[in-house]
Order: structure tokens, then C-alpha cells, then sequence
């Protein structure tokens, strides 16, 4: 089982989206996948369609229920719902999370959507994970976030030595000169960092937005759109990292 967070500091760059997406190509993959939404503001909850007025993962964070209890199936794919009362965890250790998914093992990956901020519950996720996916836009502010998720990474080092940043991916891309040029930062800064910039950009598409505003799949809604076809390349991008960094 693979544990990946998906995150970024910034808002505004699609990670809810990006992790629905990279799920749905996993599943397409043959692999069994569970999404776990730890961000208050449950966007990925809500654009899967999943029950928001039920149990949540806030039930596992305050020792009422375990994971495998919380988990719902939509057309999106599994997933564990977020509540607002995210932003009152109580007491929560480092490795709570971790030590919670060690129950799950029918699932071959296991995505986990953060909030826009580094909390002890982002930390928290981070822990539990074996990489950590940034998704970014190509712009300054893209270039200033990627720097901090280096250094929020090398802060959970205590407790989880082998946490790396998989790789970055461009979300909302417009084919134009500055985009290009930001890019091109973007790649700069991943080497120095030491990870990647994934070849593919995911280009502003409404396809996307309508899938989640419908609480559907991408690749069932508009299997031809550019979103599809974007998502399903980093889907085989990451895969094929992810092979490579297992030899």
C-alpha cells in the first residue's frame, strides 16, 4: 500500500480536483484506491458527492471510530469524508494517522487531500505518507509555496525519515509566454529541491469543473476532454515514478 499526501500551502491549485483525478486514474489502472479528505473546507467531499452529514474523519481524529468504519463509495471512488470540526482536533499525536491506515489493507494507494496551510494535522498526514505530491500553478506564488513544502517536509523528518517529495504537477495551465516561462522556474526549483516536474501540465479545462460540480468522474463525464487526457498522463507519469523509485 502507498500512502501519498497531496498538498500545497497555496490556495487555488486544484488539489482537491487533482486528487479526485489521480484516483479515478489509478482505479481505471486496476488498483483499489481510498481518498481521505483532511481539509475543513471539504471540497473534495463535495465534488465526489460523498455524505457530509454523517460520520467524518473527525470521528477517527477524536478516538470515536476507526478508519475502515468512515469510508464511502461514490461514482468518484472511495473516500472518507471531511467535517469542519477539522479545525479542532483535540489532541492529536504525530502518528495518529499513521498508525490508523496500518488497518486498511484492501487498498492499494491511499490519497490524502490537505488544507492550504502546514498544520499538525497536514504534519500528521505527512507522517503517515510515503511521498507527497505538489500540485502547482505556473505562476511567483507557485514558486514561493514549492519552496515552504520543501521546508515542511524536512520538519516531519523526525518522525518519518524516508518522506520525499514525488514530484510537482502544473494544474489550470494556459499555453501562453509567461505560463511557459514559469514553467520553466518551476522545473528549476523542483531539481534543486530534489524532485520533479512532471512533463504533464494539466491545462485549464471546463470539463473539470463541470465533473466536480456534477460529483463525477472526469474520465465517465468527458473521457475525450483534455482534462481526461491530462489527468490519465500524470496518472501514468506518477505510476511510472513510483516503479522506477521501487527498484
Amino acid at each position: 500500500m502507498k500512502v501519498i499526501t497531496i498538498t500545497n500551502r497555496k490556495g487555488g491549485t486544484a488539489k482537491s480536483e487533482t486528487t479526485k483525478a489521480i484516483a479515478g486514474g489509478l482505479y481505471l489502472k486496476g488498483y483499489k484506491v481510498l481518498m481521505i479528505d483532511l481539509d475543513a473546507q471539504a471540497n473534495l467531499t463535495i465534488i465526489t458527492g460523498a455524505k457530509t452529514d454523517g460520520k467524518t474523519v473527525n470521528d477517527f481524529l477524536n478516538g470515536d471510530s476507526g478508519l475502515a468504519e468512515l469510508i464511502q463509495s461514490t461514482e468518484a471512488g472511495d473516500i472518507i469524508a471531511a467535517s469542519p470540526l477539522l479545525y479542532d482536533t483535540g489532541k492529536l499525536s504525530p502518528y495518529t494517522l499513521q498508525k490508523g491506515l496500518k488497518h486498511l489493507k484492501d487498498y492499494d494507494f491511499i490519497l490524502i487531500d490537505t488544507a492550504p496551510a502546514f498544520s499538525p494535522l497536514n504534519a500528521a498526514a505527512m507522517i503517515a505518507s510515503d511521498a507527497v505530491i505538489v500540485p502547482s500553478q505556473a505562476d511567483i506564488l507557485g514558486l514561493q509555496a514549492l519552496k515552504e513544502i520543501k521546508d515542511e517536509v524536512e520538519s516531519v523528518k523526525e518522525y518519518n525519515k524516508a518522506l520525499k517529495i514525488l514530484g510537482v504537477c502544473i494544474t489550470r495551465y494556459t499555453n501562453n509566454r509567461i505560463s511557459k516561462d514559469m514553467a520553466a522556474s518551476l522545473k528549476a526549483v523542483a531539481d534543486i529541491i530534489g524532485t520533479k516536474l512532471y512533463n504533464t501540465p494539466i491545462r485549464e479545462n471546463v470539463a473539470i469543473k463541470e465533473a466536480a460540480a456534477l460529483h463525477r468522474s472526469i474520465y465517465k463525464y468527458a473521457p475525450r476532454s483534455n482534462g481526461a487526457k491530462d489527468y490519465m498522463a500524470l496518472t501514468e507519469e506518477i505510476l511510472q515514478d513510483l516503479k522506477e523509485k521501487g527498484k
